[in-house]
């Protein structure tokens, strides 16, 4: 890591005068905005991209609306504010704060405590457009001298810093400099072979996963992770997904037991970066006894423009138990910490409370401030099975076990098909299913619900099921050993799916475990050798590391199409590769 440090000092007395520095970022020349689209979408953009099935709320409005992204990018102090200059007619709202009427032109000043660092959310309605976005900071002159310190948030920094009075009521510009940092590149070493290469791939995956934490002290998000790095925007996004985070503590408590890993990340570091991401967890699950989300955790804000807030937030039971599963037990497990376990048994109690709620399947997302469950299910569902399992194996009550195969069953029944796949989404208020969408990261999620159904109830008829399922998907894997967006169709379609096949590739090499038939680790490592070979080594040291994706959900919700770096992506690239080393032979 470069010095991101710059200090700045004015020549002359400034005594009795009020002294600004203004801090304008190259990521703010042009804003990216919800409503963009990449120059590489397909021309039948809108009939491709992922499903938008309604929220289901009943909030919803007509009127002309967007989504502005504007960056923060250096650390911001208590002196420090967010300048927004908006002009137009109607209405807008930075993040969470009060929405603000605007006719005309102002300029709107946002304090430390109502940004985030990297991406924030400002949305308008109306002709309301956010024309400009930097950072402002009122000098401390008490000893007639300005001396200023900006430290960056990245190795990459461009832009300009002016330092400007209006004392005398007119703007008077002190001094004006353009900076440009260029951090130390990292050597991306395609040459490896052997060992080496997935020794290299494992460490720098393990990068990406620590650098896409969020760093921000008093953010709600502080010490959990970004979902994505834009390397269009050249920005972190998304910390609002906490059930993402899971995957990423198992990676990196993985990786803390690699000697190889441990002679560039210590284990002491990688053990302290997975109990700050599981304890980040921990501040999101709701511990109101009278919800009906009660154990659950927050897990995530879906921006939409059709919803008046501009935002639904969720809590979701197959989405906390993925959660739970994949970090809070694994932390358990390495430290001890019995606050982990305890928050994983009352998440399952009360996955078992409202399962009994309905006789067909599980809920799906119990939508906040609506304070009501979704009408409709999907397969990913399957993928909560990840907590009863771990949580079996940590404490083996039969209760935790006729829980899990009542919630995989019942979500069988509304899902599995002949050939071995599941269909798409079950609405439970007309008991009708949506057919196979032929996603390849969701089918993941499936088997990722078949696998742990098998490591928890030891009964082969799951370990049948996730043969069946893998068999199906294998026959789709491309000879390169990725697998398409939609598994059925080409890449000029809707491109590669770099999530789906990161996670089959630790799929196969668990199936394989259970199975020890060679053709699922041949599969597995034909994924894994396509990660490696498709890992981003490139100029950009933040999105250095990463895999990524260009495809209708290389954002989830938004930024579709354009080049995105997801950091579960990379979390189940890590467990791979650790997987596949204990399988290289």
């Amino acid at each position: 890591m470069t010095n991101r440090k710059r200090v700045l000092s004015l020549e002359g007395n400034y005594h009795g005068k009020t002294v600004y520095m203004d801090i304008f970022s190259s990521r703010n020349r042009v804003i990216s905005k919800y409503s963009d689209v990449s120059p590489y979408a397909v021309s039948d953009y809108g009939s491709i991209q992922k499903e938008q099935v309604s929220n289901d709320t009943e909030e919803e409005t007509e009127e002309k609306r967007e989504i502005w992204y504007p960056v923060v990018d250096i650390e911001l102090d208590d002196s420090m504010c967010g300048v927004a200059a908006v002009a137009g007619s109607g209405r807008f709202q930075m993040n969470q704060t009060p929405a603000e009427e605007l006719d005309g032109e102002k300029e709107m000043e946002y304090s430390r405590e109502k940004l985030e660092d990297w991406e924030n959310n400002f949305l308008s309605s109306g002709s309301a457009a956010l024309k400009n976005f930097w950072i402002r900071k009122r000098c401390d002159v008490s000893d007639g001298r300005v001396e200023e310190s900006i430290r960056f948030l990245s190795d990459d920094w461009e832009g300009e810093i002016e330092f400007w009075t209006e004392d005398s009521g007119a703007r008077e510009v002190l001094y004006r400099e353009s900076v440009k940092l260029r951090g130390n590149r990292i050597s991306g070493d395609r040459s490896a072979s052997g060992d080496e290469k997935y020794w290299n791939a494992l460490k720098a995956s393990v990068d990406y996963i620590l650098k896409s934490q969020v760093q921000k002290k008093d953010s709600i998000y502080y010490q959990g992770l970004y979902l994505f790095y834009d390397h269009d925007a050249k920005t972190f996004r998304q910390p609002s997904w906490v059930w993402t985070w899971g995957p990423a503590v198992s990676a990196l408590l993985d990786a803390a037991e690699m000697p190889e890993v441990t002679k560039v990340y210590p284990k002491e570091t990688l053990y302290q970066a997975a109990r700050e991401i599981g304890e980040a967890a921990l501040r999101f699950q709701l511990k109101d006894p009278g919800s009906p989300a009660y154990g659950l955790v927050y897990c995530r804000r879906d921006y939409n423009l059709k919803i008046r807030r501009g935002y639904m937030e969720f809590l979701s039971p197959p989405d906390s138990l993925f959660m739970a599963g994949w970090g809070w037990m694994p932390l358990y497990a390495k430290t001890g910490e019995k606050k982990y376990l305890e928050a994983t048994k009352l998440m399952v109690e009360q996955t078992w409370r409202i399962l009994q709620t309905n006789d067909d399947i599980i809920e799906q997302d119990y939508m906040m401030p609506d304070n009501k469950w979704k009408d409709w299910i999907l397969d990913e569902a399957g993928f909560g099975m990840k907590a009863f399992a771990e949580l079996y194996k940590a404490e083996p009550d039969e209760k935790y076990r006729r829980w899990g195969k009542i919630y995989i069953d019942q979500i069988l029944r509304c899902f599995e098909r002949e050939d071995g796949l599941w269909d798409r989404m079950w609405t439970r208020s007309t008991k009708t299913v949506w057919e196979l969408s032929y996603y390849t990261r969701a089918m993941g999620w499936a088997m990722e619900g078949l696998l742990s159904s098998y490591q928890l109830l030891k009964d082969k008829v799951y370990l049948e099921k996730a043969e069946k399922m893998a068999r199906a998907m294998m026959r789709y894997q491309n000879e390169d050993g990725s697998w398409y967006f939609k598994f059925d169709r080409g890449a000029e379609h809707a491109g590669i799916s770099e999530k789906g096949t990161a996670c089959w590739s630790g799929l196969l090499y668990r199936l394989y475990d259970d199975t020890h038939k060679p053709e699922y680790r041949e599969a597995a490592r034909k994924a894994l050798d396509w990660c490696v070979k498709n890992q981003y080594l490139g100029e950009d040291p933040d999105g250095w590391g990463g895999i990524i994706g260009r495809t209708p959900s290389s954002g989830i919700i938004y930024r579709r199409f354009f080049d995105l770096s997801c950091t579960y992506t990379s979390a189940f690239f890590a467990d791979a590769l650790v997987r596949g080393w204990r399988h290289r032979k």
